[in-house]
């Protein structure tokens, strides 16, 4: 995994967004983040400079500042919402999705809301200890079309 500037982000890889709307997760980061396979995950969107969203699980928002989310949200953190239905909260979107062969499957309508252009590639960094981030935008993105080492996964 590269570290494409010094004291910078760790970046998995790109992952192009597919027809169906699947986005791959580089394998590493599903070990690096414990997913698996079926787990039901929570999206969140990224910071406003780099955009994408970030991919957690109930576990980690539960031990971080954020969870007042899941107290807050009692038909979120267990995972009422209709399966692909985005909360918004405090004028974020959140919603859950299904672990399903390395990808997350996401609707044109989340796409468009976490500002997901359907040609963007996404850059699957590592972000805080809290989600691995799918970021969209920014300097650590451009950055990253400069190394050509950077895997692609479809």
């Amino acid at each position: 995994m590269p570290q494409i500037i010094k004291g910078g982000k760790y970046v998995f890889g790109s992952s192009k967004k597919n027809q169906q709307g699947k986005i791959m997760i580089p394998k590493e980061a599903m070990k690096e983040y414990n997913f698996f396979e079926e787990q039901k995950v929570f999206l969140m969107p990224g910071s406003k400079k780099s955009g994408g969203f970030g991919i957690t699980t109930y576990e980690k928002l539960k031990e971080s500042k954020l969870n007042s989310l899941l107290k807050d949200n009692p038909d979120l953190a267990q995972f009422k919402l209709e399966r692909g239905k985005i909360k918004e909260i405090k004028g974020r979107a959140y919603y859950w999705k299904r672990i399903q062969n390395n990808t997350i499957k996401m609707s044109q309508n989340a796409l468009k809301i976490f500002g997901i252009n359907p040609r963007n590639l996404l850059l699957a960094v590592r972000g805080s200890n809290l989600a691995l981030g799918f970021i969209s935008k920014g300097s650590i993105y451009d950055e990253a079309k400069k190394h050509t080492e950077i895997p692609t996964f479809k």
